[in-house]
């Protein structure tokens, strides 16, 4: 990272906030390698083991979509192996991503069901949510997140990027990603921003 701070990117802000750079996930059990504080077993949660703690990818070539503008462009930084720019490589890197845009078109998502199904019932989710308003007026906590996870199967020839592009017609989100690590994928949804980062690294 040090040397990729001193290529002297310069985003432009024409082409959004997000023009290349490291994206990834930081999974909930990361935690057990900053705090020493008891976590439930693999017994309670069996996914515990199947994410990575951490996964970062480094993306020196993206494609903008305007949506407002309905405009789109490709950024390409060009960086070598050896944490240099290079136009020349930026230029065929931009080129192969164009290439791989229109000869693999974002699927439709017409098929009608999501496939999933919620793994707790609405009195149970609002029972969840009582107990927590009561602990907060107790003082015992002061925020808490009550979350309910939906469980299924994909459907023959549906793929997770099926799943995101349905939830996205159905329900735009400003923080909506899709990452695809090979067997698995992560289809996120969601309608805030958790962290950020100014350029001045605040």
């Amino acid at each position: 990272q040090t040397r990729l701070d001193g290529l002297g990117i310069a985003p432009d802000p024409l082409y959004g906030p997000f023009q290349g750079g490291w994206a990834g996930f930081l999974s909930y059990e990361l935690g057990r390698t900053f705090e020493d504080v008891p976590w439930p077993g693999s017994e309670l949660h069996p996914k515990i083991g199947l994410w990575p703690d951490l996964w970062l990818g480094l993306y020196d070539t993206v494609a903008v979509f305007d949506a407002l503008m309905k405009q789109a462009f490709i950024v390409s930084w060009g960086i070598s192996d050896r944490a240099s720019l290079s136009e020349a490589l930026g230029q065929v890197k931009a080129a192969a991503l164009a290439q791989r845009l229109e000869s693999k078109p974002l699927p439709s998502g017409i098929m009608a069901g999501l496939g999933l199904k919620p793994t707790r019932d609405r009195a149970n989710a609002e029972q969840a949510i009582a107990q927590t308003v009561r602990y907060i007026h107790d003082g015992d906590i002061f925020q808490a997140n009550i979350s309910i996870g939906f469980s299924g199967t994909l459907a023959e020839h549906d793929t997770p990027l099926d799943l995101f592009v349905r939830l996205i017609a159905r329900h735009p989100s400003p923080f909506a990603t899709f990452l695809s690590l090979g067997d698995l994928a992560i289809v996120s949804h969601s309608p805030e921003r958790f962290l950020s980062r100014t350029t001045s690294g605040q």
